[in-house]
């Protein structure tokens, strides 16, 4: 799968001192991962020997049993594509130093030694000269500290305990172009130590913009003063993707796929990366491909914590009414102008709006509620606008378009009866004149109601609806949208406002420009632009992380599967990407909005982008045809 690299931590069941049985051990699990399509596996830090062998590790019988188990590790993997990391002790010089042995392909390309020794265990070894580079006796390979291995599709480097603790080695490896770093480690349990190594960890791949992956401590080392519970992590830009379980007294390897596009992606929109030259050791290894990912795409990534869902919706909700109560006190205004059509978007700038006055302390009489029914109105919609204001104690008002469409056509000289998108514009306009006239008659600022969603695809009427003094919802995209206004309905006193909010939600998003049959909604927004769940999952990593076209399709394709078929996903992102880049130009004079996800389409400073941009590279592309 174009940029995802798969990876393991493994734990195996070991015998301390008997480099023999962990070899073989080692080898199975090497051989596993390799069937699993994984790129690299990592082995804890000292696990070909154990990591309490305290003084036996001066005797040269462990050390030379050591050296000849790394070659028969080498041997025996000598056919599969995968690169194994496996700590061990090595003799050179009279001095032995604590490494992990870089093994691809039959070949040892290098030992990377811990550089500090600052543990219990650590006692037995010497450091190594940082940035020293010695060859292992009889061996020639190199033993060093401080490099980056070049694969043909990632770049990696390798780090003793706990990185957290070690971030200025670290700032280093990522500075030099290191994506994923492999973090061994012989960790005596204690308690709270797993969870607090947890956090470090996530807080050290987030803060780095890495990959992580950890492995400490195999099963079967000595207990005589300590115990070591097999623990192994994988990170990816601070997300938790994959740990072994507790206390296992089974060997253990945990997989999962490590995003480098995202992860490249994310540096460049940092800007601040700066750049080390590090020693680099090539690895001409291509990882194998993957169809289907181990670890689990969320779906709706603005809201991937269901934990903490509350919290967020309340959160979005404030910064939303703070960002609309500044523009409400700098421009002095009396009242507050919105347009409630009974619909999703128009509900949540609706409740913003109302808990902006609540902040402010002022009356909602002075929020001023203008339903316009038109012609394809349906009671189910009217009725929910009207129940909303009611419930809300604003000051309601209802001004219909149908007269001055009518007339309108009239004046240009269109048969009113031709159901185009002359036909549906004009009422968007009206709606949007009754606003603004409004607005300046009583002294009031229009509120906005649009959402991200909407502005990614272009769904708005230029100055229609596209236009207002404040956008309120405009870095919301529809899902959050939905998410935040079942959020409201489940947390107010208020029954029959819960119940009319719930129906908004579970009511069919629609534009109802075109005339209703029998009542119902004729229109229905993602029958003709496609689900907003997958044009909101193409926004999130189109504009987080830059990713192409085609490792947006294939994420979906993982997210969604049993849900849409790759087929469905590839013609919604066709009509994404066609409408996306299209539409620039409606971005281009878009109104002020607060700020509320850190990707905005405000063309002042997160978004900026030609209106006439060609889109033929992102669409006419192998992968779409």
């Amino acid at each position: 799968m174009s940029g995802f690299v798969r990876v393991a931590s493994a734990i195996p069941e070991i015998k301390v001192g008997n480099c023999q049985y962990n070899a073989n051990k080692i080898i199975s699990q090497i051989k596993e991962s390799a069937k699993k399509k994984a790129s690299v596996v990592l082995f804890p830090e000292l696990v070909l020997t154990g990591c309490t062998c305290g003084k036996l590790f001066h005797n040269k019988k462990l050390l030379d049993e050591a050296q000849m188990a790394i070659y028969h590790i080498a041997e025996e993997t000598e056919d599969d594509n995968i690169i194994s990391l496996v700590g061990m002790p090595l003799l050179c010089s009279a001095k032995v130093y604590n490494t992990v042995a870089v093994i691809y392909k039959g070949e040892i390309y290098a030992f990377i030694s811990k550089p500090k020794v600052n543990k219990e265990n650590d006692k037995w070894f010497s450091p190594l000269i940082h940035d020293e580079i010695i060859y292992a006796e009889s061996m020639d390979i190199r033993v060093t500290d401080n490099c980056v291995f070049c694969c043909n599709d990632f770049k990696f480097s390798v780090m003793f305990d706990n990185i957290f603790l070690s971030s200025d080695e670290m700032r280093d490896y990522v500075n030099s172009g290191a994506e994923i770093v492999f973090n061994l480690a012989a960790f005596q349990t204690t308690a709270g130590l797993r969870k607090k190594t947890e956090t470090e960890l996530a807080c050290i791949s987030k803060e780095m913009q890495c990959g992580v992956v950890f492995a400490s401590g195999a099963v079967g080392e000595s207990t005589t003063d300590a115990v070591y519970d097999g623990t192994g992590y994988i990170f990816d830009n601070g997300e938790l993707l994959a740990k072994t379980e507790s206390f296992s007294q089974k060997s253990q390897i945990i997989y999962s796929e490590i995003c480098i596009d995202a992860i490249n992606g994310a540096r460049i929109n940092s800007k601040d990366v700066a750049i080390n030259e590090l020693q680099y050791i090539s690895l001409e290894m291509v990882s194998p491909e993957i169809k289907k990912l181990n670890r689990k795409i969320n779906t709706c990534p603005f809201l991937p914590c269901v934990e903490d869902i509350d919290e967020r919706c309340e959160e979005i909700l404030n910064i939303q009414a703070t960002g609309l109560a500044k523009r409400f006190l700098h421009t002095h205004s009396k009242t507050l102008v919105i347009g409630v059509s009974g619909g999703l978007d128009s509900t949540l700038a609706l409740l913003v709006c109302a808990h902006t006055f609540d902040m402010l302390k002022l009356d909602r009489k002075d929020i001023i509620g203008i339903t316009m029914p038109g012609f394809g109105t349906t009671d189910r919609t009217y009725n929910n606008a009207l129940e909303m204001m009611k419930s809300l104690g604003i000051t309601q008002k209802e001004i219909s378009i149908k007269d001055a469409c009518i007339q309108h056509f009239k004046d240009i000289e269109y048969p009113e009866n031709t159901f185009d998108v002359t036909y549906e514009n004009s009422q968007a306009r009206e709606r949007t004149q009754i606003l603004m006239d409004y607005a300046n008659k009583v002294g009031g600022i229009v509120v906005g109601t649009g959402d991200l969603s909407e502005l990614a695809l272009g769904w708005a009427t230029y100055n229609g609806d596209h236009m207002s003094m404040y956008g309120v919802n405009a870095d919301v995209p529809k899902t959050v949208v939905r998410k935040v206004v079942r959020w409201y309905a489940e947390k107010t006193k208020d029954k029959t406002l819960a119940q009319t909010l719930i129906n908004v939600v579970e009511t069919p998003v629609s534009p109802e420009l075109l005339p209703s049959k029998n009542g119902k909604i004729n229109q229905k927004t993602e029958d003709l632009v496609g689900p907003y769940e997958l044009h909101d999952f193409f926004i999130y990593y189109m504009l987080k992380y830059g990713l192409s076209p085609e490792s947006i399709k294939m994420l979906a394709c993982n997210a969604f599967a049993g849900i849409f078929d790759e087929a469905t996903i590839e013609k919604w992102l066709r009509t994404f990407l066609r409408r996306f880049f299209n539409q620039q130009f409606k971005r281009s004079c878009m109104p002020d909005g607060p700020k509320v996800f850190d990707i905005s389409l405000s063309p002042r400073g997160d978004w900026q982008m030609p209106s006439d941009m060609d889109n033929d590279m992102w669409i006419n592309m192998d992968w779409l045809l």
